[in-house]
């Protein structure tokens, strides 16, 4: 025998898996980590202009590095470039404790060698800053750490 519903039952029953669709919505809402891209997001973000003349500086001289890897490790070269002082940060999207931050100066050739046994196998976002006679640089490029 099938049972009839009146339009009274469909309406509750209507209500009801709403009602459950919205709290199982808010419950994995408050469940989900929020993990912002950088600890200090919004004073960074108020500061981007001097990150966009940076990136113009690097735009209009042409200015660029290149990365290699093999086996044992990753070289990071800036061609022509006696660079004073810079920052490599290696961003990884994924998971921001696999970030890697590295230091270089003058006393450093043009060049920097880093083992590769560092860095976990993935897509990284190679954000370099120097300066090189006074001005600042900043140049942004995709790796694949194979």
């Amino acid at each position: 025998m099938r049972t009839k519903w009146n339009w009274g039952t469909k309406l509750a029953l209507w209500t009801i898996a709403f009602m459950s669709f919205l709290i199982i919505l808010v419950y994995m809402t408050f469940k989900n980590d929020i993990i912002l891209v950088e600890k200090d997001y919004y004073p960074k973000g108020i500061q981007y202009q001097t990150r966009i003349d940076e990136m113009a500086n690097a735009r209009l001289e042409n200015i660029t590095f290149s990365v290699s890897q093999n086996e044992t490790e990753l070289a990071v070269y800036f061609p022509g470039l006696v660079v004073d002082s810079g920052t490599l940060i290696f961003f990884r999207p994924s998971d921001n404790k696999m970030d890697r931050v590295y230091y270089f100066s003058q006393s450093d050739s043009n060049q920097m060698h880093l083992p590769i046994q560092q860095f976990s196998k993935g897509k990284y976002l190679l954000k370099s800053q120097w300066s090189f006679q006074g001005k600042k640089f900043y140049v942004e490029k995709p790796i694949y750490i194979k």
